[in-house]
């Protein structure tokens, strides 16, 4: 009996039919509801308004189900009718491999130009393909459009005539009329471009813009300056203006470093800026002069472009620079250094300002007004206040005791901004002076000159972008060293009693080229004996062989202390030589 209860259940038939092919049915339903049937989404992220290759069209793309996104294409319609596919893209994945993106984002470059598209209105259209069969079978693809403005036309940008020369080492004022369409415009000189300001908009609706730009102390006799403009749409245009760059000297001058200094100055500059101190002293000497310059120089040009981003729409002065008072320049711009430990030569940098120095403490007034662009430690420099003047022009007065004004001050001309002090890389009380355009110094000589401000830089500016209220009386015809127009030059300039200036004016004293020299008996502007450009006393004369307060040759007429010599460690009177 069990042996034929056993038999009966082993042939007890399966399932039936029905219930199978339900099973099948459940789940063909799940991978379908699980592949989805609703068509991709897109959405146009960005959209520019003027279609060009600065700007480019962003969109997002979603899958309607779990099967992912198959793909996209991206295709322009231009206003003659002509369809051009910006781009078909396949995405990875597999109905039945899995691993289909979700979302997916992508940019798509549109470069009418290079397209050939025709100017007008545009449409661009979106379309976006599921994994999903059923999306497929029944051609439910996403889409999306947009219209566009096609743009091939850049805007018309010219340099206003007037850059006839610079000079090695000095600055320049590039001036530019654009179309009112531009967006961006730069002007630039060598290796320097920086963002054009905008000083004025003229009748037609054209912006001026200028800047003002250092010329390289290496340049070659012959730039050019260069004017590129950007429409919204990114199409670019650009304009040169050839210029003639007259040579300048610089002064050269060997300092020894001895193991005194490395303990006064080197020691406490690395603890300050938290940098290990070496045993060799070479080595901790090099890591002031040599790595932590650098370092200054980078972060006193990320100070200058924070500071143009927010500064005057213009340039805030309306004369020149003035040099501080009752000073005497020791080292001078761009002086080039050689450095000396035992007799063995160990470096060499270039000095880029005016060390000025007078008496310990002294106040130090700004130069002209302007807006405190930074107040504060500054690496070699020490505590340094830094002015910004417009059109990229800066003023930085290191080595100071202290500072009295605060970042984002504003600030007349002669406002006390500290005192004097030796902080830094100073080997002793004074102040370091310089003049920078965009982060680059200049030589602050023709800052300094009413003359060369005004013929350049002024007159210039008020030819195309006149200030209501503003008198700026011209230069042309006129004799710079004529009675009444005492031009504050530093010590370096010197010119022969003959030359002739840039307007046809007799130099005699008044000096438009610095590396100009002079004798000892030719007659400055004021009645002085010039043998130097700058005389405060027409009767102070001085020998080819006396020396000056720094140790150097003075044939200049203006002698503190003949008898002070420095020697070749650097150490002068007052300790005003930064090494």
């Amino acid at each position: 009996m069990s042996n034929l209860l056993d038999h009966r259940r082993r042939r007890r038939p399966g399932p039936p039919l029905a219930a199978l092919l339900l099973v099948l049915l459940v789940a063909l339903a799940a991978f379908l509801l699980w592949a989805g049937f609703r068509p991709a989404a897109v959405e146009l992220v960005k959209v520019p308004a003027e279609a060009g290759p600065a700007r480019p069209l962003e969109i997002l793309l979603r899958a309607g189900g779990g099967a992912g996104l198959a793909g996209f294409t991206v295709n322009v319609t231009d206003a003659a009718g002509r369809t051009v596919e910006l781009a078909r893209t396949e995405l990875p994945g597999s109905l039945l491999g899995g691993g289909g993106l979700r979302e997916h984002r992508a940019t798509i470059a549109l470069d009418p130009t290079a397209l050939a598209l025709a100017e007008g209105p545009a449409r661009i259209l979106v379309e976006a393909r599921d994994r999903s069969p059923l999306a497929a079978l029944l051609d439910l693809g996403g889409q999306a459009e947009a219209k566009v403005a096609i743009d091939r036309t850049p805007p018309a940008i010219e340099i206003v005539p007037g850059l006839v020369y610079g000079r090695r080492g000095g600055s320049v004022l590039v001036v530019a009329l654009v179309d009112g369409d531009a967006a961006r415009t730069t002007l630039g000189v060598g290796d320097t471009a920086a963002q054009a300001t905008l000083v004025a908009t003229q009748a037609g609706g054209r912006h001026v813009v200028a800047s003002l730009l250092p010329v390289g102390r290496a340049t070659d006799p012959e730039a050019s300056a260069v004017a590129q403009t950007w429409d919204a749409a990114g199409n670019r245009a650009e304009a040169r203006q050839t210029f003639e760059v007259k040579a300048a000297n610089f002064p050269a001058e060997d300092l020894t470093i001895d193991q005194a200094f490395i303990e006064r100055k080197i020691k406490p500059l690395l603890v300050a800026e938290k940098i290990a101190v070496p045993a060799d002293p070479v080595a901790a000497y090099l890591l002031v002069n040599r790595d932590l310059r650098q370092t200054s120089e980078a972060r006193l040009r990320e100070i200058a472009a924070r500071s143009e981003a927010d500064g005057p729409a213009r340039l805030g002065i309306d004369s020149a620079l003035r040099q501080p008072p009752d000073t005497e320049v020791g080292s001078r711009f761009a002086e080039e250094r050689t450095y000396f430990w035992s007799g063995r030569e160990i470096d060499r940098q270039t000095h880029l300002g005016y060390d000025l120095a007078s008496t310990r403490q002294a106040p130090v007034p700004a130069a002209q007004a302007g807006r405190v662009a930074f107040a504060g430690p500054l690496g070699i420099y020490g505590t340094t206040v830094i002015l910004d003047h417009g059109l990229g022009l800066g003023s930085l007065y290191a080595h100071l005791s202290h500072a009295s004004v605060t970042a984002g001050q504003q600030v007349g001309a002669a406002t006390i901004l500290g005192a004097t002090g030796e902080s830094g890389l100073a080997g002793g009380d004074h102040l370091h002076f310089s003049t920078i355009l965009h982060g680059h110094h200049v030589d602050a000589l023709e800052w300094w000159d009413p003359h060369w401000v005004r013929l350049h830089v002024l007159e210039r500016l008020a030819a195309v972008a006149p200030v209501p209220g503003a008198v700026v009386e011209p230069a042309a015809g006129r004799d710079p060293g004529s009675a009444g127009e005492a031009p504050a030059v530093a010590p370096s300039a010197q010119a022969p009693a003959g030359d002739r200036d840039d307007v046809g004016g007799t130099a005699a004293g008044r000096t438009v080229e610095p590396s100009a020299q002079a004798t000892a008996g030719d007659r400055d502007d004021v009645g002085g004996t010039a043998a130097a450009g700058r005389i405060v006393d027409p009767s102070a004369q001085a020998t080819a062989g006396d020396r000056d307060d720094v140790g150097r040759t003075a044939a200049a007429g203006r002698i503190v202390d003949p008898s002070a010599q420095a020697t070749a460690t650097g150490t002068a009177r007052a300790g005003r030589v930064e090494r």
